[in-house]
């Protein structure tokens, strides 16, 4: 076959086996002996052979993801669980808190009034201390008038 010919019939395919690499094919049409035949017929045999182990290959490698996948989805019930569980322990939470926010408004409050009881107890003691003192200095003064 003249070469422009030869040209005209070679057919570009990609072979993922090898990454995308172009292999180049003659058309089967074209081909007019039987070692042109034959050779062809060897060449795509040999593509799906490799193209086989290939896609073996990649089903093999699936499996492992498979396998992971079916434990993830038989977890989902526990998923579920967990989340339902803590919604309700954010409510208790929050509810907590609310209280604890209430109860330390409380305790602020007690102290405040705590501190007023202080400096009203202070003064007490002041006006008591005074009033026992009063009549002393009121007879010293008598006293010394005199």
């Amino acid at each position: 076959m003249p070469p422009r010919l030869r040209a005209i019939s070679d057919v570009s395919t990609m072979n993922p086996s090898t990454n995308g690499s172009s292999t180049t094919h003659r058309d089967p049409r074209l081909l007019t002996t039987l070692p042109e035949i034959l050779s062809c017929l060897s060449e795509f045999q040999s593509e799906e052979t490799e193209l086989s182990n290939s896609l073996s290959a990649l089903l093999k490698d699936q499996e492992p993801v498979i396998v992971a996948l079916e434990r993830l989805q038989a977890l989902t019930p526990q998923f579920d669980e967990i989340i339902v569980d803590a919604q309700k322990l954010k409510t208790k939470v929050s509810v907590t808190a609310g209280t604890a926010k209430r109860v330390g408004s409380r305790v602020r409050s007690l102290d405040d009034e705590m501190g007023r009881v202080r400096e009203a107890s202070e003064h007490v003691g002041q006006v008591m201390d005074l009033k026992v003192r009063v009549p002393f200095s009121l007879d010293t003064i008598l006293i010394t008038a005199t």
